[in-house]
């Protein structure tokens, strides 16, 4: 049940940089804000996870969970996924690809590292199911 709800809140965390704040002269800061604190609540996710269930009454909730929150995290940073990885341009919109400066290739990989690692949490919790299964 712990790591549903880090699940949860590392859903709404990392979703929630993809659209909360602005970009005020390219300042792109809310997305690094973004991968600090993903990847400070996916930590403790994939060892909450790699310990494994001694209860399996909640056995079905963390793979579910982990499958919704990674569609929320799809939803919201597949667009600049496109965006900025694809095509090139900076996080905050073409406008600002004036902007663009040497450490930029870091930034372009910011949502691809949030879908990968929600993905990866959902692939962790269906290991563990599959394993209580298995017996």
């Amino acid at each position: 049940m712990y790591s549903s709800i880090l699940i949860v809140l590392y859903g709404l965390l990392v979703s929630l940089g993809a659209v909360a704040g602005t970009c005020t002269q390219g300042d792109d800061g809310r997305f690094y804000a973004s991968i600090i604190y993903g990847s400070v609540m996916c930590l403790p996710i994939v060892v909450a996870l790699q310990r494994g269930y001694k209860d399996t009454t909640f056995i079905w909730f963390s793979p579910l969970i982990a499958l919704l929150a990674a569609m929320l995290v799809t939803y919201f940073w597949m667009p600049l996924v496109i965006e900025t990885t694809i095509k090139g341009h900076h996080l905050c919109g073409k406008i600002f690809d004036s902007y663009l400066g040497e450490i930029y290739l870091f930034e372009r990989a910011i949502p691809m590292i949030h879908i990968v690692s929600s993905l990866a949490i959902f692939m962790l919790s269906l290991r563990n199911l599959a394993r209580v299964k298995r017996g």
